[in-house]
């Protein structure tokens, strides 16, 4: 028995477990035994193929579902709804529309690191848990992948489209390759017991079975734990009154919108130059086999200009319209903000840019606030056309425009665990 663990706290953890995997109908005790049968009879398999197959797979079945995201406003409304306190009827009905369709199989309203961040900022326990519990039933377990994967993802796949070299080569869509699981959202913990002398045969069969219990660990369970979460991922410092100020200079020097986007964008494309190189170097791997990091700070100043300028000129002659999301969203909406000179930015507002730099490009339905889908969705932007997602801020419209879409799609399965366990998470994907 390890230190601190008796056979009373023993039964208690198994019967938390118990209640996680219940939550998706899996008897704890028989997945257990199945799965160590089945990663027994896969050792060839190392732990990053098998991450990797799963992990696919997981994005498949997310990214079939109706992907719903939800930002602070209707967290904390359907809140009341879960709690039975007083709210508007329409976020009563489309609580009820909602939990049924994540039920079904039919819907997903997924965490993103924003959200979580959101969820910190409530000082009551009780209600950071309730939200924290309602997340896990509406989210099915399903969660972005952080910003730096996601904006590394978006450049893999812009390059393999524009390149020649790439013409013949099958990638995945990126709506496959952006979720993960709730636990895993803000990076992996797997084990590993380097030099203790246990065979690496038996390492990899834990492991292993790591990653699939990960898929089972609610956001409750990590919000009362909060210590296991890395404390500089939890608050992120803005200089609102920075930007307002930038704003206010920014919109003199420009007379066209587009010029004013551009000069936003250039500061986007720098902001994520890290992921940039990481990128290219990832690429450089691929192809030669070489594992080489870009020290960023030692390239010549007209190298970086130069990448920066591939992206801001295809970007200046339309050559880009939603290939790359976390470039262009920020940007288009900082221009406009800085284009409307009536109204300074909030703290809040730079926060629901970042929800809606996840929401329009990968979810079909974006629900926020009447101030950012007035941004989002002007003549200027277009970004509910451009991206094809539905851009709503009143709870009414909806519940009616979920319910024809879902009666439309008429999508019934299983829950997402109960689709990912019930195939062969072995299988390479296609």
């Amino acid at each position: 028995m390890f230190p601190g663990i008796n056979d009373e706290s023993l039964q208690e953890m198994t019967n938390t477990f118990c209640r996680w995997f219940a939550r998706y109908g899996f008897d704890y005790d028989r997945f257990s035994e199945q799965r160590w049968s089945i990663h027994r009879a896969n050792p060839n398999v190392t732990l990053d193929q098998y991450r990797c197959r799963i992990l696919h797979h997981f994005g498949q079945i997310v990214s079939a579902k109706t992907i719903v995201y939800l930002d602070l406003k209707y967290w904390i409304n359907l809140r009341k709804v879960l709690l039975g306190q007083e709210v508007e009827s329409d976020y009563v009905e489309l609580y009820s529309l909602l939990t049924k369709a994540v039920e079904s199989g039919a819907v997903v309203c997924p965490l993103s690191f924003w959200i979580f961040e959101e969820l910190l900022k409530q000082t009551d326990f009780e209600s950071r848990k309730t939200t924290a519990r309602l997340i896990d039933l509406l989210s099915d377990g399903v969660a972005f992948m952080s910003h730096g994967e996601i904006v590394s993802q978006e450049i893999l796949h812009f390059v393999r489209k524009v390149s020649p070299q790439y013409a013949d080569f099958k990638h995945w869509p990126i709506h496959e390759c952006i979720w993960t699981r709730t636990m895993s959202f803000l990076g992996d913990r797997i084990p590993a017991w380097p030099g203790t002398g246990i065979p690496e045969s038996d390492q990899l069969l834990v492991q292993k079975n790591f990653e699939d219990f990960n898929f089972f660990v609610p956001l409750e369970e990590l919000i009362n734990n909060i210590e296991v979460v890395p404390p500089d991922l939890l608050y992120v410092g803005y200089d609102v009154d920075d930007i307002n100020r930038r704003k206010q200079q920014v919109r003199l020097e420009h007379r066209s919108f587009k010029s004013l986007f551009l000069a936003e964008l250039m500061h986007t494309i720098k902001e994520n130059e890290d992921h940039w190189y990481e990128t290219m170097a990832y690429l450089h791997f691929l192809e030669t086999g070489t594992q080489e990091s870009i020290n960023i700070d030692a390239l010549p100043e007209p190298t970086k200009r130069a990448a920066r300028n591939l992206i801001w000129f295809a970007f200046k002659k339309n050559k880009i319209t939603n290939e790359l999301p976390s470039y262009h969203i920020p940007a288009g909406l900082y221009a406009a903000a800085c284009w409307d000179t009536t109204r300074q930015l909030s703290k809040n507002d730079v926060l629901d840019f970042h929800h809606a730099q996840l929401a329009v490009p990968y979810c079909d339905v974006f629900l926020t606030e009447t101030s950012l889908r007035s941004f989002a969705c002007s003549g200027h932007l277009r970004f509910n056309e451009i991206y094809d997602t539905a851009i709503i801020a009143a709870p009414g419209e909806a519940v009616a425009y979920l319910r024809v879409k879902l009666q439309k799609d008429h999508v019934r399965s299983a829950r997402i665990a109960q689709e990912l366990f019930g195939s062969d998470t072995y299988a390479r994907s296609t």
